[in-house]
């Protein structure tokens, strides 16, 4: 399964890192906007919904889990990857608990990131058939 067409936002601090996993992402074929902060990032949101987004965990205004509660309260169902370099278990499953569909740590492991990617895809095409079948409500 290719991965392919999908719109990325990467959330990083890090300018380095988001350069990388732009140039990473863009040429396995998908579509990536880039985040220095949560502020962007939910800016970024407003003006158009990504697939998937791929956040660190650590960003100079709150943290990864605090971007999934934002898209929580935006009833925005985007799947979460995050990644940090300062990875515990306890976070690990504390994002998982709110919703992130994976946690990676750095240096990225790319074949885990693409793996990561591919269950994003999956779930949006499901969550897309579900849609197109059941019906929808009336009054």
């Amino acid at each position: 399964m290719g991965i392919e067409n999908l719109d990325i936002l990467v959330v990083d601090d890090e300018e380095a890192m988001r350069t990388v996993l732009q140039a990473r992402l863009t040429a396995w074929g998908m579509s990536v906007r880039v985040a220095g902060d949560l502020d962007a990032a939910e800016a970024s949101l407003v003006d158009s919904r990504p697939d998937v987004v791929v956040s660190d965990v650590m960003l100079p205004d709150g943290s990864g889990v605090d971007l999934l509660d934002r898209l929580r309260d935006h009833s925005l169902n985007i799947p979460v990857v995050l990644i940090t370099a300062h990875g515990t278990v306890e976070l690990a499953v504390e994002a998982m608990k709110r919703g992130a569909l994976d946690f990676l740590t750095k240096p990225l492991d790319y074949d885990r990131l693409q793996t990561a990617l591919e269950a994003a895809q999956a779930e949006i095409r499901s969550r897309r058939r579900r849609s197109e079948v059941e019906p929808e409500a009336t009054d």
